[in-house]
């Protein structure tokens, strides 16, 4: 998957993305998984945008919520 991400395979790149994500055969990191889900999504690749809003989301969410009230209402990811 990596080297296919690094020649700018958008899937691969948001499969890589993922990896990060969950830490599956690559150590936790998202930061790392962020970077991918963009170039990703720069070439279109919708499931890497949709990611990305998902977690913009999120992150405003908790802001103006607070990371509780998001456990209350059950609205946190599954993954």
């Amino acid at each position: 998957v990596r080297k296919s991400a690094d020649r700018g395979n958008a899937q691969s790149q948001y499969e890589l993305a993922l990896l990060y994500l969950k830490g599956e055969g690559v150590p936790y990191d998202i930061g790392e998984s962020k970077a991918w889900l963009h170039k990703a999504a720069a070439q279109g690749y919708d499931q890497a945008r949709s990611l990305l809003w998902q977690s913009e989301f999120n992150s405003f969410t908790d802001e103006l919520y607070g990371l509780n009230e998001r456990k209350r209402l059950n609205l946190l990811p599954s993954w």
